[in-house]
């Protein structure tokens, strides 16, 4: 008979058992990966549960302490990671049994592309009590793949008119496109999004997510590209390689008056999914779709310009494991929100 167990790693490089097989590691998002926590310990913590001794779910735990000793609250992000929906199941009831002493709240937003472990799942929580939340806090709930199965000539006649007039005005540039440049090129990437991000209000790029990009670099995890012209890196895509898809999580370009009519961000992705294609990929991901804005989001408009197919990946819940402190905590966020919103 096999043993069930449910254990705990606080600090430190995770333990070998907690760490599954190359290939199911492949699987995840970078946020569940046990390199990512490995760059990420401060505040961090794993939980995993065993079948005998095989890893079957885990965990990493953000932990983020209330003021005045009221507890805490804790955030998987991306879910955890999981070999079935079973085990998804029974780890998440294990991971409440045992933060319920100090904790307030738990956030979590499982990761799945498969919209029947997303069902099941939404199901279960919803019958455990746990609260659906309507719009995203963290991340996004929808992306937009494209499907590069098909030929170059296929993909290429499917994305929108004018994407294709600017690729062909790319095409006619000077512009480079580099692969898995040298580190000093990533390094210049990195600080030119962290400059976008602070004047676009987005999470930077930090030194342990600067690390595990570095890293990831050198073992394959993470692919970056960047594009230049007349010798000046223009901006590019730090992109992260699962088994059967290379999904492009951060990108710049260039915001300089004589950049801005050049059609970068297409040279680059489309550059990108190509160089995928060839390597044998079979998604390329563009990583966010707001659906509720639809194009009038000009991002949105952008990634639509490539591809129809969106996905839903990420739904969001709440566990109160102290209601009452848990509502009085919903009920502060609400009022600190009215209060930030600026006058009509």
């Amino acid at each position: 008979m096999n043993q069930h167990r449910f254990l705990v790693h606080s600090s430190g490089q995770l333990p070998d058992n907690f760490i599954f097989p190359e290939a199911q590691e492949g699987k995840f998002h970078y946020l569940q990966t046990a390199d990512w926590y490995d760059k990420h310990t401060s505040n961090h913590f794993v939980t995993a549960s065993f079948d005998g001794e095989h890893l079957v779910a885990r965990s990493i735990v953000h932990k983020k302490s209330l003021p005045m000793r009221l507890g805490n609250i804790f955030r998987v992000e991306r879910g955890p990671a999981a070999v079935s929906d079973t085990a998804l199941c029974d780890h998440i009831d294990h991971l409440c049994d045992f933060l319920k002493k100090d904790g307030v709240l738990i956030e979590i937003s499982p990761y799945s592309e498969s919209e029947q472990t997303i069902e099941k799942l939404d199901g279960y929580l919803l019958d455990k009590k746990w609260k659906k939340i309507e719009a995203t806090r963290y991340f996004y709930k929808n992306t937009i793949v494209i499907d590069l199965e098909r030929t170059e000539q296929e993909i290429r006649s499917s994305i929108r008119k004018s994407f294709r007039n600017l690729l062909n005005r790319a095409g006619r540039s000077d512009m480079t496109f580099e692969i898995r440049p040298d580190r000093s090129k990533v390094d210049a990437l990195i600080a030119q999004y962290n400059v976008m991000a602070a004047k676009r209000g987005l999470l930077a790029i930090d030194s342990a997510a600067a690390d595990y990009i570095h890293h990831g670099t050198d073992v394959g995890k993470v692919i970056v590209c960047v594009i230049s012209l007349d010798g000046t890196q223009l901006g590019g895509n730090i992109m992260l390689s699962y088994q059967d898809r290379l999904a492009a999580e951060w990108g710049v370009y260039s915001d300089r008056g004589e950049h801005r009519k050049i059609p970068m961000a297409h040279f680059a992705d489309w550059e990108s999914l190509m160089w995928a294609k060839a390597q044998g990929y079979k998604k390329y991901d563009l990583c966010g779709y707001w659906l509720e804005q639809g194009d009038e989001n000009s991002i949105n408009l952008y990634k639509s310009g490539f591809s129809k197919n969106i996905v839903s990946i990420t739904p969001e819940y709440d566990y109160h494991l102290k209601p009452f402190a848990a509502q009085s905590l919903d009920a502060a966020k609400a009022l600190y929100s009215r209060l930030k919103k600026p006058a009509a």
